[in-house]
Formats: structure tokens, sequence, C-alpha cells
């Protein structure tokens, strides 16, 4: 019965481990998708002349406490509220930004595939 059970769990793991060439693509390939992600950003912000940034608001709630003895308990509970606040850009600025990282793409595209191959050849030879 342990056997069965054994073989069962190692049979459920491996179906949840990831494909070597799923895992060494994302490894190899994550400071290229930031990068991406920074260009996108940096051309929204330029057409819309700004940028949302995370605010984080502390609220409190006040209220009576009707768990004690005494009436004139007061309760208070604090919530924290994440908001974003729009924030003035230098457009040119930003378009600038996004050029400088598309200057870095070539350069980090050699460098993911590198990273892929020396990746892909040490999970063979495991």
């Amino acid at each position: 019965m342990t056997l069965r059970l054994s073989l069962f769990m190692l049979a459920a793991l491996s179906a949840c481990a990831v494909p070597d060439e799923d895992m060494c693509f994302a490894v190899a390939t994550r400071e290229l998708a930031t990068v991406y992600s920074l260009i996108a950003q940096a051309e929204d912000s330029a057409l819309r002349g700004y940028r949302l940034e995370e605010e984080t608001w502390v609220d409190l709630d006040v209220s009576d406490c009707y768990a004690t003895l005494s009436p004139r308990t007061i309760c208070t509970n604090q919530f924290e509220t994440k908001r974003d606040r729009p924030v003035a850009v230098d457009e040119d600025q930003e378009r600038k930004i996004a050029a400088d990282l598309r200057a870095r793409i070539p350069g980090l595209k050699e460098r993911a595939r590198a990273d892929y191959d020396a990746c892909m050849l040490n999970a063979r030879a495991q």
C-alpha cells in the first residue's frame, strides 16, 4: 500500500515539474522581459504626460467597543489602502529613457541566447 502511495506521489510531483526548456528560457530572458516592461511604461507615460505612483493611505475606523464593561471605551481599527496618484513627467525625458532602453535590447538578446544555451547544456549534462 505504501509503495503505491509513494509511486502516486512521485507521479504527481513529476507532473508539476517544469521542463528544462521552459525553465532555461524563463531564467535567460528575465532581464529582457524587464527591459520591455520598462520601455512600455516609459512610452505610456510619455503619451499620457503623467505616470501613476502607488501611495499607501492609512485610514482609521473609530467605533464603540461593546465587548468591554465600560461604555466609554473606544476601539480603533487601522486600514491600509493603496491608491494610484498621477505624477507629471517630462515627456521628452520619458521618450529618451525608452530609446536608451531600446538600444540595450540587441545586447540583452545575445546574452539571453548564450545564457539559454549554457543552461540547456547544464540541464542535459545532469
